[in-house]
């Protein structure tokens, strides 16, 4: 059938099959250059019910789902600190969360009408959607339990008047444990803790002097509710709630429904937000902040063994598997299906609101019952607050359940069409009431924990592994045109291996505690009732076998692909799915009408504005674009026409390799040869592993990490800033950097190109690469590994060995003065270690022979890397550099193993003391020296030389922005947080074992020089490893200085093509030297932070911002022929906002720092001198303006336009990429050689295999791609 609509101007748009793409009549407007088309796709109704929500509100939903008290709150998880909390949350939504929210979501737009997808996709899963059915139902009671106690905690305390802050009784005899227990209001309770300490144990506290068990009243009371839930009472409040919920199941189909779930829960989200902010003001103003951190009671029970991982258990709420809720509720609404966005969307919802909620350590399951009545009985009004918010609670909570019911019935109804609605919802009351009336509210907690927890683990293994996930991949590719991302695939592929890992410990976690608590022993079913949730998969395969392999006699592949109906809902497109596979065919040569189906789905935009090259002029074209050529006058203009541009442009097709032909007739070999001009500089023969090597040296070096001191700064702390760091600024800035390194590989200095204004930006980049020269070279110059003694300072010095410093001060109280340790009497001592560190660092030019010695090892190291930075164009020198990177990683790696094997031997006194060293007492966070440690931002900079840029251009290796940057980023990381890591247990070790629990205060910065030594001395043959670990960290250094020098000269060699190289290698040897003799270390690391942190604040405002980034992302779109990521580009327009806010606390951080008269007076300088930095950039800006406007006589605007030799080599890809704006364009309706083009850019593989359907039927190729029809013969 052939679906044809006309357009304005009597132009045909034509396609094969109605349910493809199609285009309404063009609307003209009164400008003949544009004319707009309004895309509409066509797509069968579906036959199912919409539910009327929006996307905000069943975000709303998903936030009460997945943080809902019943299951957030199953095991007590006061053990477990907020930050080991907040890791475990990241880690679930990195590797399980987002990938199969990623996956639910796109399913509900590929199949909207199979909910039970999976049973369809693999056919022997059939037994998962039995116990979806199932964990749904365990689901619904177990938030039914949270919902009888919210009723009665509303309509009490409505009633009643809040009784929970009251004692009913002030002592009675606990039924339970026949103890006498006495019950306190909230102010009494806290009197009795001042100056006391006590037990706590089981449910109550025990005096440490009476032994009297008391509690306070809010948690008495929440006691009392849970030992009454099974009672006629609560019986009866259980079934009008669940009449209720089957009742109002009718009333989710309405809008107003939603509206009351949003609004109800944006109400508690900001009653916690209020809360929140009080919480931390209050905190804020506690004076002695140590005292508000101590518990005044101590556990009297034991500890869980796995309470690390218990508290894990909470993963099992982010499920969204059973019931399907993301599946029902997107694929009924009306809105357009993005997954990336919506998964995304939803995880970073939950994920505030779970943070928010967990702020506050538990001590019991479902602490919203008495730690909230606590905190409001101190307010004003705190009672009305108290049974407004519970009310809120409620209302919410009602919803969830109706919205989970709904979800439940239309998958029973429309996956055995045999049950109605009422007859389903009366199924489920009647079973409802029968389990609240059978069971306990523990049973059904465990229940459900093995429910939900195997529902998700089968489905994933089903899903990812026996579908499998090449089909699933394939699946995203047919039906959006393209294929997700290589790190979205990637944490698809993860996704079973990670959870299969968390299910088992969690499990076992679980068994646990249930071993140790009356739980356990009043639930013993727990050891088998596990087993429960596995039969019905097992008898889900059992009889998938017995029909597919003895009722219908069928290939036992058959029970392993999907069904004949699974898939899209229009029977064509089922059709061309089946002809599409990836491992034959390659987007731009499948049939006709699979192609244009592809280009139909790829195209997202409802609305595109195309201009009309036929009857348009270049250069009018040229200024809608937003490109234009620099010429001297205007006048001068050149005027290219189409028809004149397309004689000047080749395309890659002319040099494309003859056809090889195999012997199988099915399939044919075709080698595609891209073909581009040779580059005319020098190639650098290196691995994308040796580059590797040196990203990890040039970040992770010690003269850049430990600039400023971190000893106000956690180890958790530090990890937070770097990940903050990898995702806000380094990954995104990174994949900038490698592709102008494939876009414009002979522009080592791309922005003065871009946007012409920042002309003085490349001088800057050459004093910033000249800086950090200077600084690696300080660092090269101490590695020596000699010992000795001497008085430096003004006062007398007395230098010990490292085992006499431990044994004779072990039991003395030293002070810290001068850098220098200072007994009671008044002397001043010191390790020999530190002390001949602080000798080499501060030499002074009295002392002439130090002085000297130290400028002959500047001038050595300095010729050396002048006379062979050659050699960085070798392989041999890349191969040493590989070597010696690797050297020293295994050292670590050995040196770490060997701290964790030691831990395990220490003493509980050792282990304190530990403890107490890895607690911070510094500064609170919003305060800038919390952010000092930060300026670790600076190392991660590629900026300032551009050595991403020179040396990923100069190799011969294939480009891949995103593949490159996420390597080198995973790269730099784990060798930073492992060396940040190693570094502070090498620093708790030299305290705890050698120096006998005399703790190191903070010295200088690169403790490098003097830890690791500590920690070498006290081994066998300790020397010699000092030696050997000093000497390959030296010719790491040397080597990693050698490839930066290299590539600052190579930046200047082909920016300025005048300057000889003899003459700028003598020039930078003269200066080097004059500021090595007349500056001192400390001059030169606050130049390195300005002058790179100036540098790259400049490119990253400069190149995102005036730029800016939607030309960016129309570059890449043009390179590569297909855009980049909406959260790549997200993350792109947020790189020089961070940025900014970063690079000013750390240049406050520094001068708070400095403002110490101890090293502000090594640099006198440091309020000034960043001023330095920013003279190239204004002399650039002057520079500019005289060419532009006064000599040239052009527009302003021109100041801001690339150059017109920006952009690729050739000159017909430039010209064609003055043709292509996302604003006027879309990819399929681009002219013919521009869309030629852009097709193959798009094709990254050399190599490609196609099906030819034209000698072959379909029975066969079907089988080929791995499909098939399930018959009955």
């Amino acid at each position: 059938m052939t679906a044809a609509e006309v357009s304005g101007d009597g132009e045909k748009y034509s396609y094969d099959t109605s349910s493809l793409l199609s285009l309404t009549t063009g609307v003209k407007y009164e400008d003949p250059r544009f004319y707009l088309n309004l895309v509409k796709k066509k797509e069968l109704p579906s036959e199912r019910p919409s539910i009327p929500s929006t996307k905000l509100e069943r975000l709303t939903f998903y936030r009460g789902y997945t943080a809902t008290q019943s299951k957030t709150e199953i095991v007590a998880s006061h053990h477990v600190e907020l930050n080991s909390f907040l890791w475990f949350y990241a880690f679930n939504v990195f590797f399980k969360s987002l990938p199969h929210g990623f996956v639910h979501f796109f399913l509900a737009s590929y199949a909207p009408e199979e909910h039970s997808f999976i049973a369809k996709m693999v056919p022997i899963s059939i037994g998962l959607k039995y116990l979806f059915i199932i964990t749904g139902f365990l689901e619904l009671m177990l938030i039914m339990d949270v919902l009888v106690l919210m009723f009665h905690y509303t309509s009490f305390g409505i009633i009643a008047k809040n009784p929970w802050n009251r004692c009913l009784n002030s002592t009675y005899i606990d039924p339970r444990t026949s103890l006498k227990v006495h019950c306190y209001e909230i102010k009494e309770f806290a009197q009795k803790f001042i100056n006391k300490t006590h037990r706590f144990s089981g449910f109550y506290y025990i005096d440490s002097d009476t032994s009297e068990h008391f509690q306070v009243a809010q948690i008495e009371y929440y006691k009392q509710q849970v030992y009454k839930i099974s009672t006629d009472w609560n019986i009866t409040i259980f079934i009008l709630l669940w009449f209720a919920v089957q009742g109002l199941q009718m009333y989710a189909w309405r809008k107003s429904f939603w509206k009351v779930l949003n609004y109800s829960q944006w109400g508690i989200n900001c009653v916690d937000i209020c809360i929140f902010v009080y919480l931390m003001v209050s905190h804020y103003q506690v004076t002695n902040k140590e005292d508000f951190h101590k518990t005044s009671y101590k556990e009297a029970d034991f500890k869980y063994d796995s309470s690390f991982m218990a508290a894990d258990l909470e993963m099992l709420a982010e499920s969204i598997t059973a019931p399907s809720v993301v599946h029902i509720l997107t694929a009924r609404s009306k809105q357009e299906i993005n997954p990336a966005q919506d998964s995304t969307a939803m995880v970073i919802s939950n994920a505030f609101d779970v943070s928010v909620q967990r702020l506050a350590k538990c001590k019991n399951e479902h602490n919203w019952f008495y730690q909230w009545p606590m905190l409001f009985q101190q307010f004003f009004l705190g009672d009305i607050f108290s049974v407004v918010y519970t009310v809120f609670g409620l209302v919410t909570e009602l919803c969830i359940v109706v919205v989970t019911n709904l979800c439940i019935i239309e998958t029973i109804v429309y996956e055995w069409p045999i049950f109605k609605r009422w007859s389903a919802a009366l199924v489920l009351f009647i079973a409802g009431i029968i389990m609240y009336c059978v069971t306990a509210i523990d049973t059904r907690a465990i229940l459900w924990v093995y429910a939900k927890g195997i529902a998700t683990w089968g489905e994933i293994v089903f899903l990812y592994l026996w579908y499998p996930i090449g089909r699933l991949i394939d699946d995203f590719t047919f039906h959006y045109g393209t294929p997700p991302t290589q790190l979205r695939i990637l944490s698809i592929r993860l996704v079973p291996f990670y959870y299969m890992f968390k299910v088992y410990v969690m499990f076992n976690s679980l068994w646990k505690v249930m071993q140790k608590t009356k739980v356990g022993q009043e639930c013993s079913h727990y050891v088998w009732s596990w087993s429960l949730m596995v039969l019905p998969i097992i008898l889900g395969m059992l009889f998938t076998v017995s029909k597919y392999i003895i009722i219908q006699r069928l290939n036992w592949n058959f029970i392993m692909r999907p069904i004949a109906k699974w898939g899209p809902r229009d029977f064509s497109v089922r059709q061309l799915r089946k002809q599409f596979d990836s491992r034959y065919y390659i987007t731009s040569e499948v049939p006709r009408l699979l192609s244009r189906y592809l280009l139909s789905k790829r195209e997202t935009k409802v609305y595109k504005v195309d201009v009309r090259y036929d009857v348009q002029r270049r250069s009018n074209v040229s200024k809608a674009v937003g490109f234009g050529f620099a010429s001297e006058s205007n006048a001068r203009m050149r005027v290219v026409t189409l028809q004149d541009l397309r004689k000047e442009i080749g395309t890659t097709y002319d040099y494309e390799a003859p056809l090889m032909t195999p012997d199988n007739p099915r399939f044919h070999l075709h080698l595609v040869a891209k073909t581009s001009k040779p580059s005319e500089r020098p190639i650098i023969r290196s691995t994308k592993w040796e580059r590797l090597s040196y990203y990890r040296a040039l970040t992770a070096t010690p003269c850049k990490t430990e600039i400023i001191l971190m000893k106000y700064v956690e180890l958790n702390a530090c990890i937070w800033f770097y990940v903050l760091n990898v995702f806000f600024i380094t990954l995104p800035h990174c994949f900038v950097h490698f592709f102008m390194a494939s876009y414009a590989p002979e522009e080592h200095i791309f922005l003065t190109k871009m946007v012409p204004i920042c002309f003085g930006f490349k001088y800057l980049l050459v004093m910033t690469g000249f800086c950090e020269i200077l600084l690696c070279l300080d660092t090269v110059m101490m590695c020596d590994t000699k010992t000795y003694y001497n008085a430096f300072l003004n006062v007398t010095i007395q230098c010990y060995n490292l085992q006499e410093f431990a044994e004779n001060f072990r039991n003395v109280t030293l002070g810290y003065d001068n850098s220098s340790y200072v007994t009671s009497d008044g002397k001043y001592i010191q390790i020999s270690q530190m002390d001949y560190y602080r000798h080499l660092l501060n030499y002074d030019n009295m002392n002439q022979l130090i002085f000297f010695r130290n400028v002959f090892y500047f001038v050595f190291l300095f010729l050396g890397i002048t006379l062979f930075h050659q050699l960085v164009e070798t392989k041999i020198f890349w191969k040493l550099l590989n070597g010696c990177q690797w050297g020293l990683n295994i050292i670590d790696l050995i040196s770490f193993i060997y701290l964790l094997s030691q831990s395990s031997e220490l003493t509980k006194e050792q282990k304190t003391i530990i403890k107490t060293s890895e607690r911070s007492n510094g500064p609170s966070i919003f305060s800038s020296q919390f952010w000092s440690a930060d300026v670790d931002v600076i190392s991660e900079s590629m900026t300032a030389p551009a050595v991403i840029h020179v040396l990923t251009a100069r190799s011969t290796q294939e480009i891949s922005p995103s593949t490159d940057s996420v390597t080198m980023v995973i790269s730099n990381a784990l060798i930073y947080l492992f060396r940040v890591l190693l570094t502070n247990r090498i620093r708790i070790y030299v305290e705890s074992r050698i120096l006998k629990e005399i703790h190191l205060e903070e010295f200088y910065p690169r403790n490098y020089f003097f830890l690791w030594t500590m920690f070498y001395s006290n081994f066998y043959l300790g020397n010699i490893f000092t030696v050997l670990f000093m000497g390959l960290s030296g010719l790491m250094e040397f080597t990693m200085v050698i490839v930066t020098y290299h590539c600052l000269v190579q930046t200047i060699r082909y920016e300025w093509p005048k300057i000889r190289i003899f003459v700028l290698k003598g020039f930078f040897l003269v200066v080097a030297l004059f500021t090595f003799s007349l500056t001192s270390i400390w001059t030169r690391a606050i130049l390195f932070i300005y002058s790179k942190g100036v540098a790259t604040m400049t490119e990253s405002i400069f190149l995102y911002l005036l730029y800016p980034v939607g030309r960016l992302v129309d570059d890449y779109t043009f390179h590569y022929g297909a855009p980049p990521t909406k959260l790549r580009i997200l993350s792109l327009r947020m790189v020089p906002v961070y940025y900014t806010v970063k690079f000013y606390f750390l240049m406050k951080a520094v001068w708070n720092v400095l403002e110490n008269e101890k090293y502000g007076s090594l640099v006198p300088h440091y309020m000034w001198s960043w001023s330095l930095m920013l003279i190239p950039l204004f002399i650039g800006v002057v520079v500019v303006l005289y060419q532009y406007l006064i000599k040239q006589q052009m527009t302003w605007q021109l100041m801001f336009r690339p150059m017109p030799k920006w952009g690729p080599r050739e000159f017909s890809e430039r010209q064609l990429r003055k043709q292509y704006s996302s604003r006027y364009y879309i990819s399929s309706e681009v002219p013919r050689l521009l869309s030629r083009y852009l097709i193959t850019k798009r094709e990254s593989k050399v190599y490609k295999v196609d099906v030819r359907y034209d000698v072959q039927r379909r029975h066969i190729v079907t089988k080929a791609v791995g499909f098939g029809a399930v018959n009955g013969g």
